[in-house]
């Protein structure tokens, strides 16, 4: 990613359709080489560990992607993962607080931004983070805003999209494959497919997990 980017954070099943989606348009609107999401930007046999923290020092700003289970969401012992140190959502957004980052959060449908007595003390920033919304009823519209933002936020990223909107329209393509993926968002658990895009090449690969 180049320096000046967008960080996509996340927790697997929580929101995983959701940051496909926040990925595919940010990469329309900005360019691939400036938006990370860990499944499509870190290449086979990196160090993802110090991927992900180079991810985070890179960016201006993190969408930090909550849904319904982002606080509750437990791990193999029966603890909270976010209380955890090791767990990478904690780390990517303490990271982010340390190095001055901008975070966003974006709340899913029934997501909520946690209380600053929910959240470990290296988290409680993002309890007084500004929040936008991404529901699947009204897709379009809150990636439209969200997309806004990180234009105001960012003269970088700008300037990203304004070279982006003349290089590529909006094609019949994007098209289906956007409407796709809002579908899955919509119903996460029907039977579908998954959908990735490297480097502008869309392959729909079969079942969300």
């Amino acid at each position: 990613m180049r320096q000046g980017g967008v960080f996509i954070n996340y927790r697997g099943a929580d929101s995983r359709s959701y940051s496909a989606l926040l990925h595919l348009e940010m990469s329309k609107r900005f360019g691939a080489d400036l938006v990370f999401l860990d499944r499509e930007s870190i290449p086979a046999g990196s160090d993802y560990r110090e991927q992900l923290l180079q991810g985070i020092r890179q960016a201006s700003i993190v969408l930090a992607v909550i849904g319904p289970d982002w606080l509750t969401a437990t791990n193999a012992g029966g603890s909270r993962c976010i209380d955890d140190p090791t767990d990478w959502v904690r780390q990517e957004l303490a990271e982010a607080f340390s190095s001055k980052v901008r975070v966003i959060p974006v709340l899913t449908d029934h997501g909520s931004v946690p209380t600053d007595t929910e959240l470990p003390a290296d988290l409680a920033a993002l309890s007084r983070c500004q929040y936008r919304q991404l529901r699947h009823h009204d897709a379009s519209t809150d990636l439209d805003r969200i997309a806004t933002d990180l234009t105001a936020a960012d003269s970088n990223l700008a300037a990203a999209a304004r070279r982006q909107a003349r290089q590529c329209g909006r094609c019949r393509i994007c098209e289906t494959v956007q409407r796709w993926i809002e579908q899955s968002v919509a119903y996460p658990r029907a039977t579908g497919a998954g959908v990735v895009v490297q480097r502008g090449v869309t392959v729909i690969a079969p079942r969300w997990r």
